[in-house]
């Protein structure tokens, strides 16, 4: 048995079919894979998410659609170090292309966040 999937062996006809079947979370279809894990492990989403979405949902991708962020700075600071977020050199805050990838599956997982974070 190989992990997330088994071998099924199936006779049709007089032709046998070997396939792999998937078994576990990855079997489910997405939708419902994305709400089990809502549900168990993010039960909402954090305020890093919905800094990333307000940056992406107002344009804010490169340096000269920058925008103000009145925010935390400890908060700032953080999404700063690990990539996601760029200070332009007026001060304001854009999308890194990591940012852009991140903020995306935050929108996968929690579409609700697209009406929230409009300004």
């Amino acid at each position: 048995m190989l992990r997330g999937r088994y071998l099924e062996l199936e006779k049709v006809n007089k032709i046998k079919l070997i396939r792999f079947k998937e078994v576990g979370l990855s079997s489910l279809p997405e939708d419902t894979q994305l709400s089990i894990l809502r549900t168990i492990y993010f039960l909402k989403a954090s305020e890093e998410d919905e800094i990333l979405v307000h940056l992406l949902l107002n344009g804010a991708t490169n340096e000269k659609t920058s925008i103000a962020l009145k925010m935390a700075p400890t908060l700032l600071k953080k999404l700063k170090k690990q990539g996601q977020i760029i200070q332009s050199k007026r001060g304001n805050f854009f999308l890194s292309d990591e940012g852009c990838i991140v903020v995306k599956g935050a929108l996968r997982l929690y579409p609700k966040l697209k009406i929230l974070s409009k300004t």
